[in-house]
């Protein structure tokens, strides 16, 4: 099982939706598959795939959020709450399982994350930490820290994922890298409204 948490059928449909296999997502990124992507990091032996398989499921993931928040943003209603609450809560487990399973992968990285995550939270507006703390956020600020903070972690992985294929790969230039990511990021990004 190289997923970290099982996948869901909106997971499965949002595969199928991008032409994709639940057991190889990644097979048709041809730079991404010539490369080396076993080997030794630090100090054990290492496969990137599964790792970039679950960083994916994430991606898919943070992207069917981000399209349910822009949906709870233009009719805040009930439904779209309890929508973006479950699938909130789902892909924050799915993060948490697999920084649980490659901590010490990632523990190298830990100023990195600090890094991201502080380029995404400087999306939000000044006075929402203290909004958070006397509890006077709304739903929809609440909400969009939730994105935020989960979209830095996803971003986080996908990072440390090409970092480690540079580490597997040394002959690989910067421009490659950028190009895989951007590979897997149109991918993600295709419309979920695609059959």
């Amino acid at each position: 099982m190289q997923y970290v948490t099982p996948l869901s059928q909106a997971d499965k449909k949002r595969f199928h939706q991008r032409k994709v296999t639940v057991d190889a997502p990644l097979a048709n990124i041809k730079d991404l598959m010539d490369q080396h992507l076993t080997g030794l990091v630090s100090g054990r032996q290492f496969d990137l795939l599964p790792f970039l398989n679950n960083v994916f499921a994430c991606q898919l993931q943070t992207f069917a959020l981000t399209e349910n928040y822009n949906l709870l943003e233009q009719h805040e209603n009930e439904d779209n709450l309890k929508q973006f609450s479950e699938n909130s809560q789902a892909l924050h487990q799915r993060l948490a399982a697999l920084m649980d399973k490659e901590s010490s992968l990632l523990k190298d990285y830990e100023l990195l994350h600090e890094q991201v995550r502080a380029n995404y939270y400087a999306a939000e507006p000044d006075d929402l930490a203290s909004k958070q703390l006397d509890g006077t956020a709304t739903n929809l600020e609440l909400a969009f820290h939730a994105l935020l903070g989960m979209s830095a972690d996803t971003q986080w992985l996908m990072e440390v994922g090409m970092q480690t294929l540079r580490l597997l790969n040394p002959a690989l230039t910067t421009a490659m890298i950028q190009q895989i990511s951007a590979s897997i990021m149109m991918l993600v990004e295709q419309s979920d409204d695609v059959a």
